[in-house]
């Protein structure tokens, strides 16, 4: 199977697709690079840099990588080569898992080519947590994610004998992963309770507060001398139905390149200095939170990972190949 390997990547690598998607994920990576630091505001006379990651441009990686994979295992089997391969004595096994791990492999290099730039130029202001080991934790989450999206590909392109409705069908089911972790989002963050405000000139409010299970609003201040009365939300998800939502979203490859920014950003460089002691409290309960469902998120994208390489193979193995 080495052999299988090191010849189809010689291969593909000398294809015009491969080499174009080489190009554009290092001039994303580039681009990501130039606009991820921006001079946002003064502090009492002195300036913080604010790092913004745009992650989510590594929609595009997905993209990129299902396209990539769809035109490389298209060609093989309108080539022949797949059916030269079991001639030669390779069993379909064998050719599967290949194709498979070629298919990570040029991932691998489209996320290296897109990161590298930002790595080199921008490693000073990744100031979330002030780790190393957390950076590496976020971008091996990106890349599982999107190694994910690739392993459902190649078993869509094992699966469909035409490879333009294997493209088609990729790309919509990345289409679809966007549009429902927009959808569950939206369901899972709404509150759990409303506060209803009277104000002392007696006009009324009301604040979403708590989405989780209790009425605590740590973090807000209500305004002194208001009446305060909580009532809860009857559009908030709750029981079996919150776990299914929650399952959806943490599985959901997607949705890990928008969790994983959060995972490295959104704080100025000397900023953590000027916090008071609960503030810094706070944020470190949201470093952990975030921390949880990254991992959460590895081991989902891990299990997307194997659940589709194990199906892939027993397709392929009644695949009829002319």
């Amino acid at each position: 199977m080495r052999n299988l390997i090191r010849a189809g990547f010689i291969r593909y690598m000398r294809r015009v697709h491969t080499i174009a998607a080489l190009l554009i994920s290092f001039g994303l990576g580039v681009y990501h690079t130039v606009i991820s630091v921006r001079l946002i505001e003064m502090n009492n006379g002195e300036s913080y840099y604010h790092f913004k990651t745009e992650f989510t441009m590594s929609i595009f990686l997905m993209f990129m990588a299902a396209i990539v994979s769809v035109l490389n295992l298209g060609s093989e089997f309108n080539s022949g080569a797949v059916r030269n391969k079991l001639i030669a004595g390779y069993i379909k096994v064998q050719i599967f898992v290949s194709e498979l791990i070629l298919s990570w492999v040029y991932t691998c290099i489209f996320c290296f080519l897109f990161y590298m730039p930002f790595l080199v130029v921008r490693m000073q202001y990744l100031t979330f947590g002030n780790s190393f080991g957390r950076l590496l934790f976020v971008l091996t989450l990106i890349t599982l994610s999107i190694i994910a999206v690739t392993t459902i590909t190649v078993f869509i392109c094992f699966l469909i004998k035409n490879h333009i409705a294997a493209a088609i069908f990729s790309l919509m089911i990345i289409v679809m992963m966007v549009l429902i972790r927009d959808d569950v989002n939206k369901y899972l963050q709404k509150p759990h309770y409303y506060a209803d405000i009277t104000f002392e000139d007696g006009h009324v409010e009301s604040w979403q507060v708590g989405n989780g299970d209790n009425t605590e609003n740590k973090g807000v201040r209500f305004p002194e001398g208001s009446t305060i009365k909580y009532r809860e939300n009857p559009g908030y998800v709750d029981g079996a139905a919150r776990v299914l939502l929650t399952v959806m979203d943490e599985a959901n490859p997607y949705n890990a390149l928008n969790d994983s920014s959060l995972g490295i950003s959104g704080y100025r460089i000397g900023v953590e200095d000027t916090l008071t002691d609960k503030q810094k409290d706070l944020l470190e309960k949201e470093k952990g939170n975030i921390s949880d469902k990254c991992k959460r998120e590895v081991a989902y994208n891990a299990g997307l990972i194997v659940i589709f390489s194990v199906l892939g193979i027993l397709v392929f193995r009644k695949r009829n190949i002319k």
